[in-house]
């Protein structure tokens, strides 16, 4: 059994949990998430299967997008629905046009700070650890993208939202610090991740779905390592180029795909199946990870 697996993950399970249970409905102890979701969160967890799990940190999956409900008027220690309230403030000025005209600045390249509660470390050590035994600590702000960020609706004191962003944004720091711009506070009451790379969440399975499964048939469900590494540039290979990768040789640089240098390429045998993750290096094609 070797792919990825696109899991719709329900509320209240870690992507820990998520694996855990996957490795017994599958029967296999060679199961990986590709970054985590918070236990509160839904939506996309891609899950690495088998041999693929090597093949994790080639996928490209900085772009992640998000629907979400933002509620103004109270902010949490979380910065979610399942902390305690730790301060609070008006709504009655705000409105769709209010918000909306507060939104520009958390758009493009921003600094952000992280929620005390996030698998960040600091220290070694996990920040919602530290949070959770009341510690006292800093979490610097840190670069992030932000691509897009949408109000698609406003009923106070809930605002329905939307974003798509790079790897490392916390959608709970946005409604945070969007709740204090608009003077006010806020923290999310639902997160929703609706697409990781180039997967969505339409193409997923949830989780309660598997239960009663058969290997075979998650088996059946997965995308094949040649689907998985679809975002990458490929190249077709000859019967004589797949025993030389797989014999860890170099190949030339094909003429008509030229390449630069350290990019990435997925080889493909005549069939179409994915026979090993190569990089463009030193004017040749380099295999970097062979599959079995």
């Amino acid at each position: 059994m070797d792919g990825l697996l696109l899991i719709d993950k329900p509320a209240g399970m870690t992507s820990h949990d998520v694996v855990a249970r996957l490795r017994r409905l599958a029967r296999t102890r060679k199961i990986g998430h590709t970054g985590t979701l918070d236990p509160d969160a839904t939506g996309l967890l891609p899950l690495t299967i088998g041999a693929c799990t090597k093949l994790a940190q080639h996928l490209i999956l900085d772009a992640k997008a998000y629907s979400f409900t933002a509620r103004f008027g109270a902010g949490t220690t979380t910065d979610d629905a399942s902390g305690e309230v730790i301060a609070t403030g008006p709504v009655d000025h705000l409105s769709l046009e209010v918000i909306e005209a507060a939104l520009d600045p958390f758009r493009g390249d921003i600094m952000q700070r992280p929620p005390r509660f996030s698998a960040i470390r600091v220290d070694g050590r996990r920040a919602y650890d530290m949070a959770r035994e009341g510690l006292e600590f800093e979490l610097d702000p840190r670069p992030v993208r932000v691509d897009a960020l949408r109000l698609d609706s406003f009923e106070s004191p809930d605002a329905e939202m939307f974003m798509a962003c790079g790897s490392g944004t916390y959608v709970r720091s946005i409604v945070r610090d969007l709740g204090v711009a608009l003077g006010t506070a806020a923290h999310t009451t639902r997160i929703h991740r609706v697409r990781v790379g180039m997967f969505h969440v339409e193409q997923a399975t949830p989780l309660d779905a598997l239960e009663g499964m058969d290997p075979e048939a998650i088996a059946a469900l997965l995308l094949t390592p040649a689907q998985m590494m679809a975002s990458l540039p490929s190249r077709a290979l000859t019967d004589e180029e797949v025993v030389a990768v797989r014999q860890g040789k170099a190949l030339s640089l094909d003429p008509e795909q030229p390449h630069d240098e350290d990019t990435k390429l997925a080889l493909l045998d005549p069939t179409g199946a994915l026979v090993a993750i190569a990089e463009v290096s030193g004017g040749g094609v380099r295999p970097r990870r062979v599959l079995a």
